[in-house]
């Protein structure tokens, strides 16, 4: 009954890394672990079980056989569990045969699966607690197993308990980032400044963007938020609190005044956010999508926005040539607006390069039909540089800083007197 055994699969294990992927799961891990261990020592099954309320519950289960007598998430009575017999020192952690101890034969399980070979180490955590065991057990006898496979046991529950305590730790810092975007969501704390975006040939401000603060502590830039809220399952909850608060700046602007908001390429495609904008005057709204976000999803991004772009929605592709993404953005969505991001703007009056990227951006725009917005404008020679190349709008702080909406009023009337 017993599986063939080969051993290349260990080395195989910390050859690619134990930890596997960044970003994999426990339950991955583990899974990784025990097929490996298993395999190397011959056994049927390789199991990681934590106690809990007088109970064995089995967390990672890897077995050899077609059917499997135990499975993840069950448990059963700890009292009559070879692993706490173990703890206790009731049983030695290696048993080449089960059915030759006395104590062995107490367990019923023993005959009635029954057990033949076994190995199980407790899994003792830094702060002292016994977390469970990591166990190996065969349906037969193997007296082949000797005290090098036990400290190669005793070797696997130290990564073991290494892995339990990350994931611990991992959690802890999850539930506190939720705990802290949820009162983001459901306080005062994220407020909105608007920074003009000015046609310097019409000499007028025809748009603000809405740009999300935090006004609490420890302070992180917004992205940083952002990125925290994306981490919990929070990230399209939050952008969509901030487009929210940004859009009710258009029941204060003048008509002819647009607001410009952003949001990641996954919050478009969620159920909430097409109610969430429609209930604003489209013909005023102009829709950033984030440049450091890709996606593959392009064919369901214009379909969530055909309805609202017919109704006056205008789409723009953010922080144009500061990566890949926008790139993809560019190709795939056919934006109204392209932003060229401040790193091709900033000292494109003395930085060949960047006024030649920036020349085949605004070439691109115009045999596209897009619109260019020059983003990070900070000095006059950069934007007489822009003028030059064709562009007719930009933004920055040689424009204007990011305001108070109050503020954003009296700007937006002084007209040609900003420039």
């Amino acid at each position: 009954m017993t599986t063939l055994c080969t051993t290349p699969s260990l080395a195989t294990l910390f050859r690619e890394g134990v930890f596997g992927q960044p970003g994999s799961s426990l339950q991955s891990r583990f899974a990784r672990l025990l097929g490996a261990l298993r395999t190397h020592l011959c056994m049927d099954f390789a199991f990681i079980s934590e106690f809990a309320l007088g109970q064995r519950i089995f967390r990672s289960v890897d077995s050899g056989q077609a059917t499997s007598p135990i499975h993840v998430g069950e448990s059963d009575p700890l009292e009559e569990s070879y692993c706490q017999w173990v703890v206790d020192g009731r049983l030695p952690e290696l048993i080449p045969d089960a059915t030759q101890n006395v104590m062995a034969l107490r367990i019923p399980a023993t005959t009635e699966l029954p057990v033949g070979a076994h190995l199980s180490v407790p899994i003792r955590l830094s702060n002292g607690q016994i977390y469970g065991t990591l166990c190996c057990f065969s349906y037969i006898p193997n007296h082949t197993l000797t005290e090098r496979d036990l400290n190669l046991m005793r070797a696997m529950v130290e990564v073991v308990a290494y892995m339990i305590e990350e994931d611990r730790l991992d959690r802890q810092e999850k539930i506190k980032v939720e705990d802290k975007i949820k009162a983001v969501l459901s306080g005062d704390v994220l407020s909105i400044v608007y920074q003009p975006i000015y046609h310097f040939i019409q000499r007028r401000i025809v748009g603000f963007e809405a740009l999300a603060r935090f006004n609490t502590t420890p302070r992180h830039s917004p992205d940083q938020w952002f990125s925290e809220a994306a981490k919990v399952g929070l990230g399209i909850e939050l952008e969509l609190l901030a487009v929210e608060l940004g859009l009710k700046g258009l029941d204060h602007l003048p008509e002819e005044i647009y607001i410009s908001v952003n949001v990641a390429p996954e919050t478009i495609l969620h159920h909430s956010f097409s109610h969430a904008i429609s209930r604003w005057p489209l013909q005023r709204v102009v829709l950033e999508v984030t440049e450091h976000a890709v996606t593959s999803k392009y064919a369901d991004i214009a379909q969530a926005l055909a309805f609202l772009k017919q109704h006056g929605l205008r789409l723009a592709v953010d922080d144009a040539g500061a990566g890949y993404a926008s790139f993809r953005h560019i190709l795939s969505l056919s934006p109204d607006i392209i932003k060229l991001d401040m790193s091709l703007t900033q000292n494109i009056d003395t930085d060949a390069s960047r006024r030649a990227l920036a020349i085949a951006l605004i070439g691109f725009a115009n045999a596209t039909g897009s619109r260019i917005v020059a983003e990070g404008v900070e000095r006059e020679e950069e934007l007489v540089e822009l003028r030059a190349l064709g562009v007719s709008k930009a933004q920055g702080y040689y424009i204007g800083k990011p305001m108070t909406l109050e503020r954003a009023l009296e700007v937006a009337m002084l007209g040609s007197q900003l420039l």
